[in-house]
C-alpha cells in the first residue's frame, strides 16, 4: 500500500537484478503510478483518501536463481503542486510511505 502526499514521488519502477551490484545491469518489470491522498481544501479527482494497493506480477525468469534482488526505484521525477497531477519536480519536504511488501510464489 503506498501514499504521498502533494510534492511526493508520483512515478515509480520496480525492477530486478540476480546481482547485489547497485550500479549493474537491472530489468524493468513495471511502472506505477501514486496519487497523493486527499487535499480536502482542494480536491482532485486524482485524489482518495487512505493507501493505494499496487499489485505487481513477477516475470517467472526470476525462478531458479539463487538470489533475486527486487528494487523500487523513481521512474521520473515529478510530483503534485496540489492542483494537478504531476506538474513539479519532487520536494524533499515531503513524505512518501509504503505500508506492506510481499512476494507471494504459488507451486
Amino acid at each position: 500500500m503506498n501514499w504521498s502526499s502533494s510534492g511526493g514521488t508520483r512515478y515509480w519502477a520496480v525492477e530486478w537484478s540476480d546481482n547485489a551490484n547497485m550500479d549493474g545491469q537491472w530489468k524493468r518489470i513495471a511502472t506505477y503510478t501514486v496519487p497523493d491522498v486527499s487535499n480536502w481544501s482542494n480536491t482532485l479527482l486524482t485524489q482518495m483518501p487512505g493507501f493505494k494497493n499496487v499489485d505487481v506480477e513477477l516475470p517467472l525468469s526470476l525462478l531458479g536463481k539463487n538470489k533475486v534482488y527486487i528494487r523500487l526505484i523513481v521512474d521520473k521525477n515529478l510530483s503534485s503542486d496540489g492542483y494537478s497531477y504531476a506538474s513539479e519536480p519532487i520536494s524533499n519536504e515531503v513524505n512518501s510511505a509504503l505500508s506492506y511488501l510481499a512476494v507471494r510464489y504459488n507451486k
